[in-house]
């Protein structure tokens, strides 16, 4: 089927806190062939959050996050 998908792309420094941008769990935290290390959280009704490129991933599956917490770097 057809599915509207709307990206923010935001690029940042090395080493910077990258945090959730609402709160959520985490779906998947680990390597993927074209975005290195990834964290994607759910925020439920269809909404999921992608932060990719990162040095390194604070959070594992399962974990519940909060707006504003730090999930990668």
């Amino acid at each position: 089927g057809w599915a509207y998908q709307q990206r923010v792309l935001i690029g940042a420094p090395t080493g910077t806190p990258v945090t959730a941008v609402a709160d959520g769990t985490v779906v998947f935290s680990d390597w993927m062939t074209g975005y290195g290390m990834i964290l994607i959280i759910d925020h439920g009704n269809g909404y999921m959050s992608l932060y990719a490129h990162n040095e390194s991933l604070l959070r594992k599956v399962g974990a519940s996050v909060q707006r504003g917490e730090a999930v990668a770097r």
